[in-house]
């Protein structure tokens, strides 16, 4: 996501403004109200560099809004840091939270002393410019330079000229820069505004010398002043789209390596996955076949015998006891192996009527129901065939069994068992 983020400023800078900003909000709406210092940390970026757009673009409505949401979550982080702490690689230790929070809320300070300047609300302006000195960017030298238009727009020009004055120590005698342009041309606008008139043109000469300086490969002396100047700006602009091209080719770089990973680690989940089922079809498969085998012996040992006949009338047996009768019935002389095989035969073959079968099944039995015997019946047959006939195909052994058809009999031994017939049939291979 904070990929996502710089790619969405990435693209409002190469002109791309409503794609880009849509980029930015998604990434936005998507962490919000979600409490892992990952996330918060991944919108806070994007928030920020939201903000930083909006103004360079003159949108500082929006820049506020931004800005404001970033110190809330910077906030809620500081009161509540337990909550967001998840051991990701770029979450500060508790001795480095707070130069965390200070510099992303001096970030915003600044945004909206800057939002507020631009959009003529000086009370404002002011009151975040002071909360943003408190901060370690604000006192910080590159943080206080970083400023200056703000101060510049503001009238603040005594700090303005000082920081001017201190940034110029540190450079020494590296005067030929763009930083040094920059102070010139500020101290050229601050000298007008003041009424120091021949003062600010003098620094509006130098201004213009240490630009013409800075391009001086391309000027070929006064008098193609404008010439070198068109050819510098189209140099500058050959060398930004290059730029550009590189970052979009690394921007593009970053997104197919994360979807390599993405890939790879899908691949690892679904192997394991496989892996995992495979092993759970096992350990079914086993005990599907222990059970299978159990009833072989026990069929071995107690071997079917023909039925006696009953002493009493069927409908004058108990519930429990005319469940024994029917069962036996259906299993002894596998009835349950017709695919026709319903109540009615029953009825046909006892004479009873489908409410007094219903009742043994329902009262007398925990089938509760005819078809969930004849069901297993059939499964427990199924299972008997694949074990001992592995040559037979699970369609016929699903004729065989008395299904009706493929598809009853897979749901049906999938609900039993746990698995379908022919992943039991594969395990068993």
């Amino acid at each position: 996501m904070r990929t996502d983020a710089e790619i969405g400023a990435f693209l409002i800078r190469i002109g791309e403004q409503e794609e880009g900003l849509a980029k930015l909000d998604s990434v936005i709406c998507h962490l919000d109200g979600t409490i892992k210092f990952n996330e918060l940390d991944a919108s806070i970026i994007a928030l920020r560099r939201k903000a930083e757009i909006c103004i360079e673009k003159g949108n500082y409505d929006q820049a506020i809004t931004a800005a404001e949401h970033m110190l809330d979550l910077l906030s809620d982080f500081e009161k509540h840091p337990d909550d967001y702490h998840d051991s990701s690689i770029r979450e500060p230790s508790e001795a480095s939270r707070p130069n965390y929070i200070s510099f992303y809320r001096g970030k915003a300070y600044g945004y909206l002393a800057a939002a507020y300047t631009n959009t003529g609300n000086q009370n404002k302006a002011r009151y975040y410019l002071s909360l943003y000195d408190n901060t370690s960017s604000g006192q910080s030298l590159t943080g206080r330079f970083m400023m200056t238009p703000t101060l510049e727009k503001l009238g603040e020009y005594d700090r303005v000229l000082a920081i001017y004055d201190e940034v110029e120590r540190k450079l020494d005698n590296d005067t030929l820069n763009d930083n040094f342009a920059r102070i010139l041309k500020s101290r050229a606008r601050i000298g007008e505004a003041q009424g120091q008139h021949a003062e600010a043109n003098g620094y509006w000469r130098r201004y213009i010398s240490i630009t013409e300086n800075l391009n001086e490969e391309l000027l070929q002396g006064k008098a193609h002043l404008y010439a070198a100047r068109f050819h510098a700006q189209e140099q500058q602009r050959e060398i930004e789209r290059q730029r550009d091209a590189a970052h979009r080719a690394e921007a593009s770089r970053r997104v197919i390596v994360s979807i390599s990973i993405l890939i790879f680690l899908f691949a690892i989940y679904v192997w394991r996955q496989w892996r995992k089922t495979k092993k759970q079809n096992k350990i079914l498969a086993q005990q599907i076949t222990e059970v299978s085998e159990y009833k072989k012996r026990y069929r071995e040992l107690m071997p079917v015998q023909p039925m006696e006949p009953l002493t009493d009338s069927p409908a004058e047996l108990s519930d429990a006891d005319l469940y024994v009768y029917l069962r036996d019935l259906i299993e002894h002389e596998q009835l349950f192996l017709n695919p026709l095989f319903e109540r009615q035969t029953l009825i046909e073959r006892t004479g009873l009527t489908k409410e007094r079968i219903g009742a043994a099944f329902s009262q007398g039995s925990d089938h509760g129901r005819l078809t969930t015997l004849i069901s297993d019946l059939r499964l427990d047959y199924a299972v008997r065939l694949m074990n001992e006939q592995p040559e037979l195909s699970v369609e016929r052994i699903c004729q065989a069994s008395g299904f009706a058809n493929a598809d009853t009999f897979t749901r049906n031994f999938k609900a039993k068992y746990g698995l379908t017939p022919t992943a039991y049939r594969t395990t068993l291979g």
